[in-house]
């Protein structure tokens, strides 16, 4: 039968999007974005600006939730992802300048941060800045390095949706994955145990 549920914090005003990530050892990590009581409820702005994403264990048998880490962002948090590179549990997230509701709906930048892994959770790494939006994003571990994949809206229009190209960064070294990309992008371990990125491009599946 299923468990009874268990709040992360039952002191938020609104709790979103968790990602699982299991470890190694089998600690649970999960990460999920927080919205305080500091926020405006009728007010986009206020609750962008006051979004954290926090970082922690859960615990098998409780279902307690831990927290190790919490990043407020500079503007607006509002993607993130969770995965082991070289065993260790690492968080990845994109931070927007935000200035008011449309620019929450539709972020213009994005700066792509890293913490976690080898480094710990107290150490934030700056891992590139977009001058366009960041709609969807995923991270892995390809050969013990970390590597994101994220989608950019090249022409920053929310009215055309055929220029979406998708990037990859590993290291100091960006490419393009694929043009034209729909659909959502994740990172998964494919038939004969090979993990890669995953997306929607056009009417297939890559």
């Amino acid at each position: 039968s299923w468990a009874t549920p268990v709040a992360a914090d039952a002191a938020s005003v609104m709790d979103g999007a968790p990602v699982l990530c299991l470890g190694e050892d089998g600690t649970i990590w999960m990460a999920y974005s927080r919205t305080g009581e500091e926020a405006v409820k009728t007010d986009l702005l206020s609750y962008a600006n006051h979004q954290s994403i926090v970082v922690g264990t859960i615990d098998p048998q409780t279902l307690a939730f831990t927290e190790e880490a919490v990043y407020d962002g500079n503007g607006y948090a509002y993607l993130y992802d969770l995965c082991l590179v070289d065993g260790a549990p690492t968080l990845v997230w994109a931070d927007a300048q935000v200035t008011d509701a449309d620019s929450v709906i539709w972020p213009t930048n994005a700066t792509l941060y890293a913490a976690g892994g080898a480094a710990g959770w107290s150490q934030v790494q700056t891992l590139t800045v977009v001058e366009s939006p960041v709609l969807q994003l995923a991270a892995g571990n390809r050969g013990d390095e970390l590597a994101v994949a994220y989608t950019v809206d090249m022409d920053g229009s929310a009215d055309t949706m055929d220029d979406l190209t998708l990037y990859c960064l590993a290291g100091d070294n960006r490419s393009i994955l694929a043009e034209h990309v729909t659909g959502k992008v994740s990172f998964a371990t494919l038939p004969g145990g090979e993990a890669d990125f995953v997306w929607n491009d056009e009417n297939s599946l890559k």
